[in-house]
């Protein structure tokens, strides 16, 4: 007998389920029930979501072993979950940012237990989890910069954005699909540069050369990489200094300090064990 044909019990008005009867109940009641109102920076208001279940927990972890082998799939695997607890609007997903993304995991973290505790050389450091999501609750984006480089006549323009979750899954897919090397040594360098890239990538919305557009966010990934590295370095440097304003900006909400203690708590999988 396997387990579909079996017979389990659930506790409902003393009604007895079959197996498959007995999970799609489950389904509708986490739907229905088990379910979180989060606040999401980016829209300034509350979407419903269902609870991070067991399963995907299980997911969570995962993807942080694998980064211990430098190929971390946290950000697909996550927002795959987000995808699937999602209880709203689906046109939404795809303008979640990555501030966003840090609200979800920390208020999903949250709900498991507001305890999180860090073991660091100096001492240990408790994390009081809502004192995260209550500032991430008070971030104000910024707003989309344009840094403009001009030489000979010809100018080239760059507009900054805070990165969409989605793309930055879709960027450490495409970094850990297009890996050329087994070699340990090879693979952090190749890893390291194509994320470097990829990230400075990520924090663009457009570039216009003489106010001529290329459509940037039609372009795959690999076009983009291919036009930013054919940037000009003095216009790089100044779009890398906007890009170090919005990271400093979330990593000060993200960093925990007791005393002599500091941390910065980074959104992986290791958050959820």
């Amino acid at each position: 007998m396997n387990l579909e044909d079996s017979w389990v019990i659930i506790c409902m008005s003393d009604k007895i389920l079959n197996f498959t009867e007995a999970l799609l109940e489950l389904e509708n009641v986490s739907k229905e029930k088990f379910t979180l109102n989060v606040w999401i920076p980016s829209q300034k208001k509350e979407f419903k979501i269902k609870e991070i279940n067991i399963k995907q927990q299980k997911s969570l972890l995962e993807s942080f072993l694998g980064s211990l082998n430098y190929k971390s799939t946290f950000s697909k695997v996550f927002f795959e979950i987000i995808k699937e607890n999602w209880l709203e609007d689906s046109e939404i997903l795809n303008e979640l940012t990555i501030v966003d993304k840090a609200m979800l995991a920390f208020y999903n973290r949250y709900n498991l237990s507001n305890e999180f505790e860090i073991n660091l050389e100096d001492g240990k450091l408790n994390v009081n989890l809502l004192d995260i999501v209550n500032k991430l609750k008070e971030y104000n984006h910024p707003k989309s910069k344009k840094i403009s480089h001009t030489n000979n006549g010809i100018t080239v323009e760059v507009e900054t954005c805070v990165p969409i979750f989605k793309q930055q899954a879709e960027i450490e897919d495409y970094i850990f699909n297009n890996i050329q090397t087994d070699d340990e040594e090879n693979l952090i360098k190749e890893i390291t540069s194509n994320s470097f890239v990829c990230d400075f990538a990520s924090y663009i919305k457009e570039i216009k050369i003489d106010h001529d557009s290329f459509g940037y966010n039609s372009l795959t990934i690999q076009e983009k990489i291919r036009l930013v590295e054919n940037l000009p370095a003095a216009l790089v440097k100044q779009v890398f200094d906007e890009i170090f304003v919005i990271k400093s900006s979330i990593e000060d909400i993200c960093t925990v300090k007791d005393g002599n203690l500091s941390k910065f708590i980074e959104i992986n999988g290791a958050l959820f064990m």
